[in-house]
């Protein structure tokens, strides 16, 4: 079985405030200068596929700094399957979300820094 992401979006995960990406090819790379934000993107896609982190880290680390919780979404198919799937975390331990659950995504509480332009 080929799965393959095919959409993906974060929000409040680590670095990011917002991140999406759409129509994703099978082989993607991502290239950047050092501390951008690369290995964030590969362990959010980690998280939400197998709801584990290769850093090992804490759940509150991968909150973005003054928000209450990260989410992160993905839309994986194949040739026979097409499955919508996200996780959150809020500083407790991460954990999928269920499909009927439409609460909104938080904002933060602090004002935006230097940091955040690129983020």
């Amino acid at each position: 079985m080929d799965l393959h992401i095919q959409s993906f979006s974060l929000r409040n995960f680590r670095n990011y405030r917002s991140f999406e990406m759409d129509d994703v090819d099978p082989l993607t790379m991502f290239i950047g200068p050092n501390a951008t934000g690369k290995s964030n993107v590969l362990e959010a896609i980690q998280l939400v596929t197998s709801a584990t982190t290769f850093r090992g880290a804490k759940s509150r680390e991968m909150i973005r700094w003054g928000c209450e919780r990260a989410d992160v979404k993905a839309h994986i198919v194949s040739d026979t399957r097409d499955l919508e799937t996200s996780m959150r975390v809020d500083g407790r331990r991460p954990h999928h979300r269920g499909e009927r659950e439409t609460e909104a995504w938080s904002g933060c509480s602090r004002n935006p820094s230097f940091g955040d332009v690129f983020s």
